[in-house]
Parts: C-alpha cells; structure tokens; sequence
C-alpha cells in the first residue's frame, strides 16, 4: 500500500492498495469480455465481406457494430474503422495496457490523522464496513425479519426501526458472550498480527495486502 496526499483532499490521506488476487481475476474477465465483443464484431466483418448480400453503408455498419460495441462494455479498448462497403477492428493495447495497470487496486480515503490510525488499522477499518453490511442482512433475513411496516406518523416509524436496532444490539451482545460456543475470533489482534507476519511469505505475497 502506498499513502498519497493531494491538495484536491486537503487534510485527507488517500491510502492506495493492490491486492493480487483481486488483479488476477480482473485480468481474467477483461480477456473473457475482450474475446466475447472480438467474436461479435467477427460476425458484423464477416457479414460485409460475404458474396451474397453483403452488409454495405457506412450507417447499416455504424447500426450494426454500435448494437454490440456497448454489450460487454469494452468499446473503449477497440479501434474501429467503417467505411461504406468495409468493416475492421483491431484491439486498442495501449487503452488496455492503461486499465491493466490499475488492476487490483483500491484507494481508501480518510480523514483520520497517521499519529491516530496508521494505515494498516485504516485499511482494516475499511473491511469491517462489511459487519455493518452483516448487520443489514440480519435485519432482513430470517434472524430478525424487519419488514415494512406501513405508519401512518413519522414518530411510530422512528419508533418501529429503533425497536429493531435494539434487538440486534442485544443479538450481538449474546453472540460476543458466546463467541466460544460460535467458533468467533476471541483474539483478534493476535488474529491479525498472525495474519501480518504470514504475508511476509509466498503465501501472503500471493494474497495481496492485508488481511482477507
């Protein structure tokens, strides 16, 4: 990870991150997307180089290609060239080189000062948005199931989700007093020094940054 300042953020750190498995599997689907829109313009070049009925105006062409260009959201990494009777593309590598470089990488913006929170605890403040996350699907699924209520006063609808809010802050309560019967991490900071100290190996270096 890397920490920049900017003076579009003042008083702000912007704590940039790559993760590498999250960079292989964007390089995987861009080539997956990539050789989808290749088949489908493959067929528009076929269609105006065949013998009989050949596809021919530049518009039928530009109506043509412009319905699949979009499809996989890949037209900026394609050079196209239409002419009234033609049709050819060829990759843009240069554009796909540029999105290439970025593959994997995230930028966590705070205004947290470094003597408060260095930037491993930052970015380890950033993931733990997921329990918030967690704590939604709890509302809404069978543990709890908040659903609508329909009120006919602002109040009663305050009144009704705080009803909620403390039931879950009651379930949680009861989870962290039993975290040993729910198999929970009782020492998470060990946990993470653990983890820290793994990413000094192969393993680690192949996880990317942090902790997953």
């Amino acid at each position: 990870m890397a920490v920049i300042t900017s003076p579009d953020y003042p008083g702000e750190r912007l704590i940039a991150c790559r993760n590498a498995t999250l960079a292989d599997e964007r390089r995987r689907k861009r080539e997956v997307l990539l050789a989808a829109t290749e088949t489908d313009l493959s067929q528009i070049r076929d269609a105006t180089r065949r013998k009989h009925a050949p596809l021919h105006g530049e518009a039928a062409i530009g109506l043509a290609v412009g319905a699949v260009i979009n499809k996989h959201k890949m037209a900026k990494h394609f050079d196209l060239t239409i002419t009234a009777s033609r049709f050819d593309f060829r990759r843009s590598e240069a554009s796909i080189a540029r999105e290439a470089a970025l593959d994997g990488i995230y930028v966590i913006r705070t205004g947290v000062s470094a003597d408060v929170m260095i930037e491993t605890e930052a970015v380890s403040a950033y993931k733990d948005l997921s329990r918030v996350e967690r704590a939604f699907r709890t509302l809404k699924s069978v543990d709890l199931a908040f659903c609508p209520v329909h009120h006919g006063l602002s109040p009663w609808v305050r009144a009704h989700v705080f009803l909620y809010m403390m039931a879950y802050y009651v379930e949680w309560h009861l989870r962290d007093a039993q975290k040993a019967l729910l198999f929970q991490d009782q020492d998470r900071p060990g946990a993470e020094a653990e983890h820290c100290a793994a990413g000094l190996s192969d393993q680690g270096d192949q996880l990317g940054i942090g902790w997953q």
